[in-house]
């Protein structure tokens, strides 16, 4: 995954990227691509939209929305990892959704990356997008 920094050049993001509340991280997400390998098949999506939750007593307000508002469960315990790790859940029983964990080690986060647009491999997208259903 690449970010956009404050540069407006995108580079890779490292975990040190990713240390900060998701609320600080997730605005530096947008625009920045990420890439999936799927049997040799590449696919690159820019990212366009975000959203930022944060965990039970990281905010200066609750968030009923995330996951980890209730607390660390065997579920939801990448939340509290380490920054840049995938956090995937279904949605409703249908939709795939991911979050990358964004904070310091042991303070549950999470950014959703919620929409992007295809900018590489849209053959591949549509077909995987097919097959899913």
């Amino acid at each position: 995954m690449s970010g956009a920094p404050m540069g407006g050049a995108l580079r890779p993001a490292t975990r040190a990227d990713l240390l900060g509340l998701p609320v600080e991280v997730a605005p530096r997400l947008l625009g920045g691509t990420l890439t999936t390998v799927v049997s040799g098949e590449v696919v690159v999506i820019r990212l366009t939209e975000v959203e930022a939750y944060h965990g039970a007593g990281t905010g200066d307000r609750p968030d009923p929305a995330s996951h980890a508002r209730m607390g660390r469960t065997a579920r939801n315990a990448t939340m509290w990892g380490e920054p840049g790790h995938l956090y995937v859940y279904l949605s409703h029983g249908i939709h795939s959704c991911v979050n990358v964990v964004s904070g310091p080690e042991g303070v549950a986060g999470g950014i959703l990356l919620r929409a992007g647009e295809v900018i590489e491999g849209r053959d591949a997208a549509t077909r995987r997008r097919r097959e899913r259903r």
